[in-house]
């Protein structure tokens, strides 16, 4: 049943609660025809029709003509946009997903801060969930189509979402509004067609559009509760834990992921995967989670994904070339102090001392050093060989030269091993800073490492545990 009346009075309301320019994505098809005449007619001083021009079929010189005359009968100005590049959009999305990618990335650099308006009706709605489901999707797939999102850098609303193609039809027939037929919707080579022309009709004999999308709606708070949750967690193990989330990479803390079981894991890593802009498949995340019990250095590789395993962090990045290593973006791979946790980095182990600390006997060979106070949390991490170190009596030098003055020193600069907190190094693991005690005032917090025979640090404690998890 169509009801254009109801259709007109809904998107009256929506215009009218909707503040700031709007861009009203026109195609010449009756759908968007008749939205951008529903639009132009609440709000004609802040609508904007704009026409994309694919090159894809004749039709197109027609079909921005009729987007130009509608403007002129409303009172609106028009435009006409070719893509800016080739459709070009994510590995495995097809024509249509590539075009659809590059139209919205055109509309949003020709229109910055306007809200971009877009005809889809509840059969896209329904067109989408069925072609979802026949290549296989998760939760957030049978969402299906979003009243609102952020596309490709546009922000996009879809105000006739919840209407019927058919009511927009006679909505535009009642209008007298001129429209083109596009010739490409007829085109059986293309997924949506066939899912509009064959399954649809199929689906209508067991049920109607409208339960259909009703379970897409239910799936939709479901996923929104799941992507609360999921980002929540993600917060607690992501690494660093201070600081806000990187756009293309992220570091999480691999002992707390082992400790997750198999299927919360998974979900986490993919997750974490979407938050990058590189979404792991499903075989990828599989191969992701296989890191957490790998050996430091084993690396996954996914469609524009690497994921690395670390000493103490699971690294994902977005990447143009994943067989490329990843640099240390994020800054060095650093690692908590846990209490009574034995903290291992390659041959060097380092234990945490009593936060007492003060009474475990030396072994020979052994001596201690005192670093005056902690700012901040206290990391096991690498070092910068640029990074400036002061020794106990008070001398300055970058820790690269410290560890080349270490002889047969078995570290490159770039893996330099350190104790530090939020200012810097307080000391590298191998180096001898010199016996003697930093003098330090009374009552201030500090640490106190224990040296080896070796010349590496073997342990560290601190005269309170403020640095302890």
């Amino acid at each position: 049943m169509t009801d254009p009346a109801a259709l007109e009075a809904d998107v009256t309301r929506a215009i009218q609660a909707q503040p700031g320019a709007l861009v009203v994505a026109c195609s010449g098809g009756v759908d968007s025809v008749a939205l951008a005449d529903l639009v132009g007619r609440v709000a004609p001083e802040r609508t904007e029709l704009v026409y994309v021009e694919h090159g894809w079929s004749d039709a197109g010189a027609h079909m921005a003509d009729v987007v130009a005359q509608l403007g002129a009968r409303l009172g609106c100005p028009t435009r006409c946009l070719p893509l800016l590049a080739p459709p070009d959009g994510p590995m495995g999305a097809g024509v249509e997903g590539n075009a659809r990618a590059q139209r919205y990335a055109t509309l949003a650099a020709a229109t910055p801060g306007a809200t971009i308006l877009t005809a889809h009706t509840l059969d896209d709605h329904v067109e989408t969930l069925v072609m979802r489901l026949a290549r296989g999707t998760g939760i957030h797939g049978l969402v299906g189509i979003q009243p609102r999102a952020h596309v490709h850098g546009a922000e996009v609303w879809r105000p006739v979402l919840s209407h019927r193609r058919a009511t927009l039809r006679e909505y535009a027939i009642t209008r007298s509004l001129a429209w083109v037929d596009d010739p490409t919707n007829r085109d059986l080579e293309r997924t949506r067609n066939r899912a509009r022309h064959h399954v649809i009709p199929a689906l209508q004999t067991l049920g109607s559009d409208a339960a259909i999308a009703r379970t897409a709606r239910v799936l939709q708070a479901d996923a929104q509760a799941y992507r609360w949750w999921v980002e929540r967690e993600l917060a607690a193990l992501r690494w660093p834990h201070h600081g806000p989330p990187h756009a293309t990479e992220c570091a999480l803390d691999a002992r707390a992921l082992a400790a997750l079981p198999p299927y919360v894991l998974r979900a986490l890593l993919h997750a974490a995967s979407v938050n990058i802009g590189a979404p792991a498949s499903e075989a990828a995340t599989a191969r992701i989670a296989a890191l957490v019990s790998a050996k430091p250095g084993a690396n996954a590789l996914g469609n524009g994904l690497r994921a690395e395993r670390g000493w103490w962090t699971l690294r994902l990045a977005a990447v143009e070339d994943p067989r490329v290593p990843l640099a240390h973006a994020l800054g060095p791979d650093a690692a908590p102090i846990d209490v009574d946790a034995p903290a291992r980095i390659d041959e060097w182990v380092a234990r945490q001392l009593p936060a007492d600390g003060g009474d475990t006997p030396l072994l020979p060979g052994e001596h201690t050093l005192v670093m005056p106070v902690v700012r901040g949390r206290l990391l096991l991490r690498r070092a910068h060989a640029d990074e400036p170190l002061r020794d106990g009596a008070g001398r300055t030098h970058p820790c690269g030269v410290w560890a080349r003055g270490i002889a047969r020193a078995p570290w490159r600069d770039a893996h330099l091993v350190a104790i530090a907190d939020d200012e810097g190094v307080l000391a590298l693991l191998g180096c001898r800073h010199g016996e003697q005690r930093t003098r330090i005032a009374e009552g201030e917090p500090s640490v106190r490492l224990r040296v080896g025979p070796r010349h590496s640090v073997l342990a560290f404690a601190a005269d309170r545990p403020t640095f302890a998890r």
